[in-house]
């Protein structure tokens, strides 16, 4: 029985990843291939000037220190970004399982945005929330 769990796993895995080299050259497609045939030094040399840009831009605002870190978290977000871009431009063009395969990408971004945001100082709503409170006032 294992060995069939095991099967199905690696089955779903492989649709999953097939998936999402799919909808990365549809991406293409859609925001145009010069970015996509950069190589990867050109294109992580792009992403250390969007980087740096980010940084700069929020350096005044936050301090040196938290704009480097939440540039840096932002940056890690880029590709999630180019697919809900690519998304909204020609949503026709994904299959179901492109989008299920890039949303997932999407929401292990989060992570980065939520601390990002929480170096910047911006308030995360989940540690707000009344329930939390009320939670440990039951202990």
């Amino acid at each position: 029985m294992k060995v069939r769990r095991d099967d199905s796993f690696r089955a779903e895995f492989e649709r999953f990843q097939a998936a999402r080299r799919a909808a990365r050259a549809k991406i293409s497609e859609v925001l145009g291939r010069e970015h996509f045939e950069l190589s990867k030094c050109a294109l992580l040399q792009r992403q250390r000037a969007a980087q740096k840009a980010i940084e700069e831009a929020l350096a005044k605002t936050y301090g040196a220190r938290n704009a480097r870190e939440s540039a840096f978290h932002l940056s890690q977000c880029f590709e999630g970004a180019e697919f809900l871009v690519a998304l909204q431009l020609d949503a026709g063009r994904f299959s179901k399982a492109e989008i299920e395969a890039s949303v997932s990408d999407v929401l292990e971004a989060l992570d980065y945005i939520w601390e990002a945001a929480r170096v910047a100082g911006y308030p995360l709503p989940c540690l707000e929330d009344e329930t939390l409170h009320d939670d440990d006032e039951d202990i």
